[in-house]
């Protein structure tokens, strides 16, 4: 369905768009083009200090092993729904003894990443909420409902343990004799979890600027930054298997970015470029790593 839209969307809009000239603008930006996949390096590399960094409270896993989980995961990740299938990946490189606190510490990973998606999300809702007549709330009630449910997230990701409980739970009744060792993350470990998240997040609003810069120069820093924080909201909390992951994010990209009054045909390919950078070249990567581990001797248990 969210494919047929998407088409719908585009077929409305082609009539103003010249491939020439897009090609132009794009060699004419090239800089910024180069910039966005830089940017994609930087982005991966720190998802991978994070892995490895709290990984080893509970495993050694060298640097190399630490990359390729995280590529293998990124495979898996596009074959699934909502990218559920990273975490698969990832513990490939782990002991077997170890992988029930290997998916606790996954699950905290992916948690920080929701966390700043969802906060940066709703402070760009409160942002525009005075647009949003149509669904008869206020501005005012708007922006505290944001800020409750801002407040509300951070609470849960550093006070609560509602994820340990449900692993237990589980852990208790598929395997009633086993056990799992839980690290205790401190105060600081989830201030530094969330605070590297933050900065992926930043650099996914960043890239996603500099490509709607290409195609559309007039828009301003601001509205870039709310429609990418809108976007990545929406995109995160509708469920969406492989194959319509791509139309459902370029269908919001394009609603988005016609909301703020501009042709909703360049957001959208601005989110398909962005999805290649970031998402499309890693996974060509990790299916090499995949094909090398057939030579790969297996993890002891």
């Amino acid at each position: 369905m969210a494919l047929a839209y998407l088409i719908f969307l585009f077929r409305s809009k082609a009539n103003t768009i010249s491939i020439r000239e897009l090609l132009n603008t794009a060699n004419d930006n090239i800089l910024l083009l180069v910039s966005v996949s830089l940017l994609m390096l930087l982005n991966w590399g720190l998802e991978v200090y994070k892995w490895r960094y709290f990984t080893l409270k509970i495993q050694y896993l060298t640097l190399t092993d630490s990359i390729k989980s995280v590529l293998i995961g990124i495979v898996a990740g596009i074959f699934t729904p909502n990218r559920v299938g990273e975490l698969g990946g990832r513990l490939l490189f782990i002991n077997n003894h170890n992988r029930s606190s290997a998916i606790y510490i996954n699950s905290l990973c992916a948690i920080s990443q929701l966390v700043a998606t969802i906060v940066f999300g709703l402070m760009a809702f409160s942002l525009i909420s005075g647009q949003l007549e149509c669904f008869y709330v206020s501005n005012l009630n708007f922006k505290i409902v944001s800020w409750v449910l801002i407040l509300t997230t951070l609470y849960i990701f550093f006070k609560a343990n509602i994820l340990r409980r449900v692993i237990l739970k589980f852990n208790k009744y598929f395997k009633k004799n086993s056990t799992i060792n839980f690290i205790e993350l401190s105060f600081i470990d989830r201030f530094k979890l969330l605070t590297i998240s933050i900065i992926r997040y930043c650099i996914f609003c960043v890239q996603f600027i500099f490509l709607l810069a290409v195609f559309l120069p007039g828009l301003s820093f601001l509205e870039g930054l709310i429609s990418a924080s809108l976007i990545f909201l929406l995109t995160t909390i509708i469920p969406s298997g492989w194959i319509s992951d791509l139309p459902v994010r370029t269908s919001f990209a394009f609603l988005v970015i016609e909301f703020l009054g501009y042709n909703g045909a360049y957001g959208s390919m601005a989110s398909v470029i962005l999805w290649i950078i970031n998402l499309f070249i890693p996974a060509i990567l990790g299916l090499v790593v995949i094909k090398d581990l057939k030579w790969r001797p297996k993890h002891g248990n």
